[in-house]
């Protein structure tokens, strides 16, 4: 992580769209409390399964001071247009 203060906005990935990465966002956002930095979650699709299951890599999306989610990011199934494209 970059240095962190209170003048510092942290945004953190929970589900990246091609990878399904997250980071890490427990010791992160630990960290960022620490800093007293502001810390927002793009939470893509993962937050969805949060929905559904304490299961999903979503460690401490509690304690962050924002996050967001984007319905129209789904996965395509096969034979719809996007996944045709994409082949």
């Amino acid at each position: 992580l970059p240095l962190l203060d209170e003048k510092t906005s942290l945004c953190l990935r929970a589900g990246e769209m091609n990878m399904g990465e997250v980071d890490p966002l427990t010791p992160q956002i630990k960290a960022a409390r620490r800093a007293n930095t502001w810390v927002h979650v793009d939470g893509a699709l993962v937050l969805f399964a949060r929905a559904v299951s304490q299961r999903a890599p979503t460690d401490r999306i509690e304690a962050a001071d924002g996050w967001t989610t984007d319905g129209h990011q789904t996965i395509p199934s096969a034979g719809s247009p996007a996944s045709s494209a994409a082949a």
